[in-house]
């Protein structure tokens, strides 16, 4: 489809005499309204000119409809003092031991040493159900 510049240009300066906005920065949405019917008006009036000069042969398109993927299970971390929370009678002491170790899964959430640590709250809970109790 071939829409000549000029035209375009006369368009936009319709729309700007049209405006009923001249001076105010606030439309109102039968304003709104007037001006898209405009819009529409002047783009049914380009396609109506652009198919008299040229005759185009529609071919359907195929459309490709995308499969929703299966969600994952989320993800969810713990800081030390809710992990134990979680678990009954774990120390904070014990926790820290446990990353220093790298007993379960976990990163820092911040910059250098100071960050927070976020363990994974699937890791901490399957490594106290793989230990065994003495």
């Amino acid at each position: 489809m071939h829409i000549s510049v000029n035209k375009i240009d006369n368009c936009g300066e319709r729309l700007r005499e049209l405006s009923p906005t001249k001076g105010r920065s606030v439309m109102t949405i039968t304003e709104k309204k007037e001006i898209v019917n405009q819009i529409i008006s002047l783009l049914i009036q380009l396609t109506v000119e652009d198919d008299h000069h040229e005759t185009v042969k529609e071919v359907p398109v195929p459309v490709a409809v995308e499969q929703p993927k299966p969600k994952k299970d989320n993800v969810s971390f713990l800081t030390i003092k809710e992990c134990t929370e979680l678990v009954h009678g774990l120390s904070d002491h014990t926790m820290r031991m446990l990353i220093a170790q790298n007993k379960v899964t976990y990163f820092r959430a911040g910059a250098g040493e100071r960050g927070k640590i976020l363990v994974n709250k699937e890791s901490l809970l399957s490594y106290f159900s793989d230990t065994e109790e003495v």
